[in-house]
């Protein structure tokens, strides 16, 4: 098989209802140029590697990756991406899939003309595990546009199973500790290379909110905590940049905000008192003394229930 031009990451856990529906979804492509399917299929207890293995023995383009002991989700997606060869990376959960045969030739051929553009993407309703229509949208109509590339740093909602972007930044060298938003994270840091184009006239392409997947059945306060880990390491990695170091910074002290209310409201001590710690750590915040008397009332009202 020749070099492919794009990499489609396939991460899938437990998920052999829906695992074929996403491969084919994505082997119906009708593209010019060769693509590779990465399948990280973290050692589930159903027969979602079992299907994933038949798939790789009938088409050379599907690769399964080794994952002799389970990774986690993290871990998962990022080894997948350092082993995409390709010029583009796009990607599919194994419980979600794509409608429109044209979707990668479609964002890819926009990418190819527009090299100010660093990746392209749509947008997907959201479906229940019947198949039912949630919402006609995932991220809103006031989001199905163009983003700068500041904007593409600093966070905007993308739907993850609809990009493809340019495969330009090496992240074996990047220190993905606490990060579990992996989207978010990847964005960011490619989108200080380039804009984001949103493309009209695709088929949505189909997210699934299913009970039971690790996103989906987390809490609040969960979700929280791993937006603030994924904060602390953008705030890492733009550390030394003027602008998006303080930037972090301060997202990743607002985040932990979050996280104190929301462990405070759960009567979790613990969490309370780890947010808490970090709070005191942001000398340099606005305001800094006010926000640690509330959150020290807080602490104190949490400990005492």
């Amino acid at each position: 098989m020749k070099e492919p031009s794009v990499s489609i990451i396939v991460c899938t856990y437990n998920q052999e209802q829906y695992i074929a529906q996403t491969l084919d979804s994505i082997l119906m492509q009708q593209c010019n140029f060769d693509i590779e399917v990465l399948v990280g299929e973290d050692c589930g207890s159903d027969a979602t590697r079992k299907i994933c293995e038949e798939y790789a023995r009938k088409y050379p383009q599907v690769r399964l990756l080794e994952r002799p002991n389970n990774m986690g989700k993290q871990r998962n997606f990022f080894d997948a991406l350092r082993q995409a060869k390709g010029k583009y990376v796009s990607m599919c959960d194994g419980d979600d899939y794509w409608q429109d045969p044209l979707m990668l030739q479609k964002e890819v051929d926009f990418l190819e003309n527009n090299p100010d553009y660093v990746i392209a993407y749509h947008d997907s309703i959201m479906v229940d595990g019947k198949g039912n229509v949630i919402s006609e949208t995932e991220v809103g109509e006031n989001r199905r546009c163009d983003f700068s590339s500041d904007e593409l740093v600093r966070g905007r909602n993308i739907s993850n199973r609809t990009i493809c972007f340019r495969n330009i930044v090496d992240f074996s060298t990047i220190d993905i500790t606490g990060v579990y938003n992996e989207d978010t994270f990847v964005y960011a840091i490619v989108g200080q290379y380039g804009r984001g184009h949103f493309v009209e006239g695709l088929k949505p392409s189909v997210y699934r909110i299913l009970s039971g997947s690790i996103w989906n059945d987390q809490g609040e306060l969960k979700r929280a905590f791993w937006a603030t880990g994924t904060m602390k390491a953008l705030w890492k990695y733009y550390h030394s940049n003027t602008t998006y170091g303080p930037y972090f910074k301060e997202k990743f002290f607002q985040t932990n905000d979050k996280y104190m209310f929301l462990a405070c409201q759960a009567r979790n001590k613990k969490a309370a008192w780890r947010s808490f710690c970090i709070t005191l750590k942001g000398v340099a915040r606005k305001a800094y003394l006010r926000q640690v008397l509330v959150s020290f009332k807080s602490l104190i009202k949490c400990l005492c229930s």
